[in-house]
C-alpha cells in the first residue's frame, strides 16, 4: 500500500531510530522495576512518617480550661448500682441516695450471674476501674455509708456500687 502514495521530500529523511525502539533486554526490566519500586518506598514512607508526625501533633488533651483534673475525669461519670442482697430494696434506696447527692446514677438492678439467678454478697463495696476515681469513690462512700473501695477489672463501668447484706437501710 505504501507503494501507491507518490515520492516526497519525507521519504528521502533518514530512518528514525533512537534508544526508545530498542528491544529491551530483561535485565533492563528489571532494574526498571527495581528503580521504580524505590522511588514507591520512598514515597510511601515520606507519606507514613508524614501522617504519624502530623497525628502526633494533637493540641487537644482533653483538658476543659477552669476544671481541676480529678473534676474532669469524673464530672461525667455513671455510677451503676447492683442490689446484691436478699431484700432486694437496698440498691434502691442506695441510687435515691446518690441521685439526690448529685451524682449521675446510670442504673440501679439486682445483682445476678450469667444464669439471671440472684446473688447476694455479704459485704457492700464500692469498684472502681482506675485509681483516677478513687476520690469520687470516697465521696460516695460518705454519702452512702459503705466503706469498702476496691479496684478491679470485674465491671466494666468506672464506678460500680455493691450494695451486700451487711448495708442499713438508713430510718428517715
Amino acid at each position: 500500500m505504501a507503494n501507491k502514495f507518490p515520492i516526497d521530500e519525507f521519504d528521502a529523511a533518514p530512518a528514525h531510530g533512537g534508544r526508545h525502539r530498542e528491544l529491551r533486554t530483561a535485565s533492563a526490566r528489571i532494574r526498571e522495576f527495581i528503580k521504580l519500586f524505590a522511588i514507591s518506598l520512598v514515597v510511601a514512607g515520606v507519606g507514613y512518617l508524614g501522617l504519624q508526625w502530623v497525628q502526633s501533633a494533637n493540641v487537644f488533651d482533653g483538658f476543659i480550661a477552669g476544671q481541676s483534673s480529678e473534676t474532669n475525669a469524673t464530672a461525667k461519670t455513671k455510677v451503676k448500682v447492683f442490689d446484691g442482697t436478699a431484700e432486694n430494696q437496698a440498691g434502691t434506696e442506695v441510687a435515691k441516695t446518690l441521685f439526690l447527692a448529685g451524682y449521675e446514677v446510670g442504673s440501679a438492678q439486682n445483682l445476678v450471674d450469667s444464669a439471671n439467678a440472684e446473688v447476694v454478697v455479704e459485704k457492700s463495696t464500692i469498684l472502681i476501674t482506675d485509681e483516677k476515681y478513687r476520690a469520687t469513690a470516697s465521696k460516695i462512700s460518705t454519702e452512702t455509708g459503705i466503706k469498702l473501695i476496691e479496684v478491679t477489672a470485674d465491671y466494666p463501668d468506672p464506678l460500680t456500687v455493691v450494695v451486700g447484706a451487711d448495708f442499713v437501710i438508713p430510718k428517715n
